[in-house]
């Protein structure tokens, strides 16, 4: 096991009691759709030429999820997360590439925990991960996918977060704002058994000092912006949860919404990329 580096750690937690569902405190904005339909990934698509795209936009954490049942998760960005998987250590299955495996979440207690970090406590960013979801989650109505929390609470108590709906199977990027937690959706439902590559940017601009920020909201699904919305205030960056991949969870260890299928290639950029950078990550 290598030593951890101080304010770094990634383990595998246990799942504790389930919360009751937050509400839903989205601000009344209006997002807009694209009116792109997703399309798949290209199939001779391989994990070397996606992770050296990866790496090429300077994500501040990359988990490729490819080391095995009980191994250790390390980070393939400059940054050094790394941490023990231990307790409920989830089976592999194979991934969203050729020849390669990712973990399998069991919907209750599979997940992997990263230690908050200012590096992961963002006001414009990108997530980004590829995912299947093989059922419902057994303690929430989303299959929460990746979500950085707060200590205390849910909906905008998190700084960014992305998840699919246990119901209609829609894709959800969420961002939470001091005072409402805005979500942009897809039209197409996720939940169809099959691989797809997901990312929601969030681009934060001021034009003048004292002016509420402009945020510009972003939702892939397959390589295409599939909803848009642009709104203001300020996102909550000060977040002192830690970074959930499987789950969503407080700073107390609460966690929500435990992921049922499986998750490959998280990525959290300092930035919001553009298309043309998404569309590029799924090019051979």
């Amino acid at each position: 096991m290598k030593p951890l580096l101080p304010g770094f750690f990634l383990l595998l937690a246990a799942c504790a009691a389930t919360p009751p569902e937050p509400a839903n405190t989205s601000s009344t904005h209006t997002p807009t759709t694209s009116g792109s339909v997703a399309e798949a990934p290209p199939v001779n698509l391989t994990q070397a030429a996606y992770q050296n795209k990866v790496l090429a936009d300077k994500p501040n954490l990359y988990l490729i999820l490819n080391e095995g049942a009980g191994v250790d998760a390390e980070d393939s960005s400059n940054h050094g997360f790394f941490g023990d998987n231990i307790f409920d250590n989830p089976s592999v299955s194979g991934g969203p590439f050729a020849t390669t495996i990712a973990p399998v979440f069991n919907g209750s207690t599979n997940r992997f925990i990263v230690a908050n970090n200012a590096l992961l406590q963002l006001s414009s960013y990108t997530i980004e991960l590829w995912f299947r979801v093989s059922g419902t989650s057994s303690n929430g109505i989303y299959n929460s996918l990746i979500a950085k929390g707060n200590n205390t609470g849910y909906g905008r108590e998190e700084n960014y977060a992305m998840m699919v709906h246990n119901t209609s199977g829609v894709l959800i990027g969420r961002v939470g704002l001091t005072s409402s937690a805005p979500e942009l959706t897809s039209t197409q439902a996720v939940n169809d058994g099959k691989w797809h590559h997901a990312a929601f940017s969030v681009l934060r601009t001021i034009q003048n000092p004292g002016e509420t920020p402009k945020l510009t909201l972003t939702l892939y699904l397959d390589g295409s912006a599939v909803a848009t919305s642009i709104l203001f205030g300020e996102p909550m960056s000060n977040a002192i949860g830690p970074l959930a991949v499987g789950c969503w969870m407080t700073n107390s260890s609460t966690v929500y919404g435990a992921m049922n299928g499986q998750i490959s290639n998280v990525a959290v950029y300092p930035e919001a990329l553009t298309t043309k950078q998404i569309a590029n990550h799924l090019q051979p």
